[in-house]
C-alpha cells in the first residue's frame, strides 16, 4: 500500500469522529496567509503579542527561506517575519516586516520568535527573535511600540554553534519587568540554564550542566496563586540516557535566582519532551493551570498552592510541536474559561492535525472539536501556533500553520491559517462520572477508609490521614461523596483540628448498597479520590 493510500486510509477513518464533533463545534477560517514562493516556508515560526500597543493582539509569522528575489534558493536562505495589526480590518497584508539578510539570517535553523512580554515596562508587548549573524547567534529583543522600528533595541550574542532557545517566561521576581528563559548548548556542548532579567537586561544563571541530554526552562503562569510568576525545568538525570528526566516547578521570589522548588516528578522513566506550557485557568478556580510529563498524553495541574507529583487530568490527544509552545490557550468562547489548542504536525505521515480542549468547572482533558489539516498533504499542518483575539470581536481566534514542503513535487509555499472563536464552542464531552474519576495513588495523599466494607442506614465514614501532604495543608479541606454514577451525594468541610490529629469521622445519610466514591479537595484542588462499599 503506497504513503499517500495509507495516509487518505487513515483520514478517512477519522471522518465519523470528526463529524460528530464539528456537527455542534466549530471554527470558522478568517483569513490564509500564504508565502510569497513555493519553499518559502511560511509559518515555520509564530507568535501573537500586542506589538503596536492598541490594546488588540497582532500576529508575527516567520517566512523561513524567505529572499528578495522571490524564488527559491538554497544558498539565499534569508527569512523574514511579517507582523499583521489586530483589528476588525485583519487581514493577511502584512504591516511592518523585519528582513533577514546574508548578514542577518532569520532562517529556519537559526530564528524562533516569541512574545517576551513586557520586559521594559512600558506597555507594549516585546517581541524576541534569534538568529545567526556571522559566526555568532543572536537573541535580538524588538521593543513594541506605535511606530515599530526594524532594528533591535537590546542584543545579546554567543559563539556558534552552541544553539540558543528562547522561552515567555512573564514576572518571576515581581520587579514589574517581563522576564525571557533562555536555553545555551545542544547535544555537543555543555548546556546552561539562563534568564535574561526584563528592566536591567541582565543575565542570571540557574543551571549549568554537562550532558548529551536536554534541559528546558518553561514558563508556565502564577501557578501557586502568590504574585509571581513561575517556571518549569525539565532536568536529565542522566547525561546519555534520554529516558531519566526530573521535572520540577520553581516558584517565582523577589529574591531570584532562589532555586525553591516542588518536584513532581522525581524521574520520568521515559522519553518526555522538553516543554512545559501555560494553560491559563482552564477550571475556574482562579489560579493559573499548566502541562508537563509531555510524552503521549500530556498531564495537566491545576494551580494549587500545594503542588505535589500528582497532576489532574490528561489531555487525550498526543501534542508535540518543534517550534513555540507545546500548546497555547484563549477563551475561544468567551465563557469566561481559558481553553487550549495542541496539534501534531506529524500525525497521518506529516499530514498533521489539531484540537480544541475547552475549559470548565469539570475540565476533563477530552478533545471538543478537532481541526483537520487544510488542502494538502504531508505539509505538517499544526508545526506552530498562536492565540489571540485578532480580528477584534471579543473570542480569542488561533493561527495554525501549515509550512511544508519546501522542495521536490510537493513543494509549497507554506501557509498559516486563522480561525475564529465564537460563542456556540461547547464542551461535547461533559459526563456526570467526570468527577469520580479515581486519582492515581500518591503517598503524599493516602487515605485509608474503614470500615470498608460499610453496613447500610446511617453510613458513619472514618478516614485516616497517612499522607506527609496533608502536614502542609492550611485551613479546612472538603469531603465530596459521590455514587458510582457520578452525581454527588454529600459534601461537608473535614475541620483543620481533624488533619492534624490525621483522623476524622462523619456521617451521612440516605446512603443504600453499593459503590461509593470519597473525595478529598484543597479548595477546588482533588487532593485524592478512592473507592468504598456499602453492604
Amino acid at each position: 500500500m503506497s504513503k499517500m493510500i495509507r495516509v487518505y486510509s487513515l483520514l478517512l477513518a477519522l471522518t465519523f469522529i470528526i463529524t460528530i464533533l464539528s456537527a455542534q463545534n466549530h471554527m470558522d477560517l478568517l483569513t490564509t496567509i500564504t508565502g510569497d514562493f513555493y519553499g518559502a516556508l511560511m509559518g515555520f515560526s509564530v507568535a501573537s503579542l500586542d506589538f503596536n500597543g492598541d490594546g488588540i493582539k497582532d500576529l508575527a509569522v516567520q517566512e523561513a527561506n524567505w529572499n528578495p528575489t522571490g524564488i527559491f534558493d538554497s544558498s539565499q536562505r534569508y527569512g523574514k517575519i511579517n507582523l499583521y495589526w489586530g483589528g476588525t480590518d485583519f487581514d493577511n497584508t502584512p504591516d511592518f516586516s523585519i528582513l533577514g539578510s546574508a548578514d542577518l539570517l532569520l532562517e529556519s535553523a537559526y530564528c524562533e520568535i516569541i512574545n517576551a512580554g513586557d520586559v521594559n515596562n512600558d506597555g507594549f508587548e516585546d517581541l524576541a527573535v534569534t538568529s545567526k549573524v556571522g559566526s555568532y547567534l543572536k537573541v535580538m529583543i524588538y521593543f513594541g511600540r506605535q511606530q515599530p522600528v526594524a532594528m533591535p533595541d537590546v542584543t545579546f550574542q554567543f559563539p556558534y554553534p552552541v544553539g540558543v532557545k528562547l522561552r515567555w517566561l512573564g514576572d518571576i521576581n515581581a520587579d514589574g519587568y517581563d522576564d525571557i528563559g533562555l536555553r545555551i548548548g545542544n547535544y555537543s556542548f555543555d548546556q546552561q540554564i539562563k534568564v535574561i532579567l526584563g528592566g536591567s537586561f541582565t543575565i542570571g544563571e540557574l543551571y549549568n550542566i554537562n550532558s548529551h541530554e536536554y534541559i528546558m526552562i518553561s514558563g508556565i503562569g502564577d501557578v501557586n496563586g502568590d504574585g509571581f510568576s513561575d517556571y518549569h525545568i525539565k532536568y536529565p538525570l542522566v547525561s546519555t540516557d534520554y529516558l531519566q528526566n526530573r521535572l520540577s516547578v520553581h516558584f517565582g521570589s523577589n529574591t531570584f535566582p532562589d532555586l525553591d522548588s516542588v518536584v513532581i516528578c522525581p524521574n520520568t522513566n521515559s522519553y518526555v519532551q522538553d516543554y512545559a506550557a501555560a494553560l491559563g485557568d482552564v477550571n475556574g478556580d482562579g489560579i493559573k493551570d499548566f502541562t508537563s510529563f509531555i510524552y503521549e498524553n500530556a498531564k495537566v495541574w491545576f494551580g494549587s498552592p500545594n503542588l505535589t507529583t500528582q497532576w489532574d487530568v490528561q489531555l487525550t490527544e498526543s501534542v508535540y510541536t518543534t517550534r513555540g509552545e507545546i500548546v497555547s490557550h484563549g477563551d475561544f468562547n468567551n465563557d469566561g474559561f481559558e481553553d487550549i489548542v495542541g496539534a501534531s504536525a506529524g500525525f497521518a505521515f506529516d499530514t498533521g492535525i489539531a484540537w480544541i480542549w475547552l475549559g470548565g468547572n469539570n475540565f476533563n482533558g477530552t478533545v471538543d472539536l478537532v481541526i483537520p489539516a487544510q488542502p494538502g498533504v504531508f505539509e505538517k499542518f499544526g508545526f506552530a501556533k498562536a492565540t489571540g483575539d485578532f480580528n477584534n470581536d471579543g473570542f480569542c481566534d488561533v493561527a495554525i500553520s501549515q509550512p511544508y514542503s519546501e522542495g521536490g513535487a510537493l513543494a509549497t509555499p507554506g501557509k498559516v491559517f486563522i480561525f475564529t472563536g465564537n460563542a456556540q464552542l461547547q464542551d461535547t464531552t461533559v459526563a456526570n462520572n467526570d468527577c469520580i474519576n479515581l486519582t492515581p495513588e500518591n503517598a503524599l495523599w493516602d487515605i485509608t477508609i474503614y470500615p470498608n466494607p460499610i453496613p447500610k442506614g446511617r453510613v458513619k465514614l472514618s478516614i485516616n490521614f497517612s499522607g506527609e501532604g496533608y502536614g502542609k495543608t492550611v485551613g479546612n479541606l472538603k469531603a465530596v461523596l459521590y455514587n458510582i454514577k457520578g452525581q454527588e451525594i454529600d459534601n461537608c468541610s473535614i475541620p483543620r483540628s481533624d488533619i492534624r490529629s490525621k483522623s476524622w469521622t462523619h456521617t451521612f445519610k440516605k446512603c443504600t448498597n453499593g459503590d461509593y466514591i470519597i473525595a478529598i479537595l484543597d479548595k477546588n484542588y482533588r487532593l485524592t479520590a478512592k473507592k468504598f462499599t456499602i453492604k
